[in-house]
């Protein structure tokens, strides 16, 4: 800033320098609006800047930034977190350095198509830390253009170690569960979700019928082993069951086998529900 002083009356100074002293006065209330616009502009960067740092560098996913030769360019701190290392040491880093051996495929085949077809694509696979912890990871990506206008890969990634371990949970849970059936001695288990289809045969329905599982799985129930003149009834039923959640009573039938002989068998109905699966 400068500052100007005039120490002689206004009156004493001739027009021309009147003239001069409104001009420097109008201009330094230009001056003036000037530096209020450009603080407000700095606020306002400042507080952009600050958004920036919450929605990018703490988001609840990591955020990867990586050249088309697969060298990592910017990460966020959630990366930094997940990978184990100090963001000035993941720079210039492949990222596949960090994706686990056995599912490196996985990863080059992701780039490969991104690059090839210029459309998001997503898989998820095995990632590892610096300290050679593996994880679950959802990898996202797209191609966008950086400021000089090469192409880059931008990921997004998300631990999803969790969720694998839910899932891993319960396909064993479901895996004894339908083993237990499996291995009833003398008992057809039949399972069927509430549209009637077959979805689980066990052996002793193969012996007790006459279908392989192949041939069962994926049928109707009623076309199976159900005569014609109980469909109806037994359509019903199962409308019901799935509309009350109560089992069809238990009874004395007699059902029909492939080749279109009678069988008469004690059935009884549960209703089980898998997570992650409709009831059957």
């Amino acid at each position: 800033n400068t500052a100007l002083f005039l120490e002689q009356p206004e009156m004493m100074w001739p027009d021309e320098a009147q003239k001069t002293l409104h001009e420097l006065r109008v201009h330094q209330i230009e001056l003036e609006m000037q530096n209020a616009e450009l603080r407000n502009s700095q606020a306002a960067l400042a507080a952009s800047n600050e958004r920036y740092f919450d929605f990018y560098d703490l988001a609840p996913v990591g955020y990867i930034t990586v050249s088309a030769q697969g060298i990592i360019l910017q990460v966020n701190l959630t990366t930094v977190n997940l990978l184990g290392l100090p963001r000035e040491q993941l720079l210039k880093l492949p990222l596949s350095r960090f994706i686990f051996q056995e599912d490196q495929d996985r990863y080059y085949m992701l780039c490969h198509q991104l690059i090839k077809t210029g459309r998001p694509q997503a898989n998820e696979l095995r990632m590892t830390r610096q300290a050679g912890t593996p994880f679950w990871a959802r990898l996202e990506a797209l191609v966008a253009q950086d400021d000089p206008g090469t192409q880059v890969l931008r990921f997004v990634l998300s631990d999803i170690s969790e969720r694998k371990q839910v899932e891993e949970k319960l396909r064993l849970s479901e895996e004894r569960f339908r083993g237990m059936l499996r291995d009833v001695p003398g008992v057809a288990v039949q399972g069927y979700g509430m549209d009637g289809l077959t979805t689980y045969w066990n052996p002793s329905s193969e012996v007790l019928y006459g279908y392989s599982a192949q041939e069962a799985i994926g049928r109707s129930l009623l076309d199976l082993i159900i005569p014609p003149e109980m469909r109806e009834g037994v359509t019903q039923a199962i409308r019901q069951m799935a509309e009350t959640g109560q089992p069809i009573p238990a009874s004395e039938l007699s059902l029909m086998k492939k080749d279109g002989s009678r069988v008469m068998v004690f059935s009884s109905h549960a209703i089980v529900q898998l997570p992650g699966h409709t009831p059957e």
